[in-house]
């Protein structure tokens, strides 16, 4: 189980560095490189992050369902 908040914890955290560094870096590479700021390249950072948090969040709520059927049947096993 610590494997697992482990991976979970790590994704949500990669996935929110990745958006808010680009959410940060955005307005500073408008201003002085505004061809970069258009470019896949700067925003596949943001997507990148996107993809990490909504990874980490699928595999939170996968967790959460399969510990909590383990837990039923453990007490229909003791019934």
């Amino acid at each position: 189980m610590r494997t697992a908040a482990l991976m979970n914890g790590g994704l949500i955290g990669f996935g929110l560095g990745f958006i808010a560094a680009s959410l940060a870096l955005h307005r500073v590479v408008s201003d002085y490189l505004p061809q970069y700021a258009s470019t896949w390249q700067f925003r596949g950072v943001a997507i990148v992050g996107g993809l990490g948090l909504a990874f980490g969040i699928a595999f939170e709520i996968y967790e959460r369902r399969r510990l909590k059927k383990e837990a039923e049947a453990k007490l229909e096993e003791q019934d």
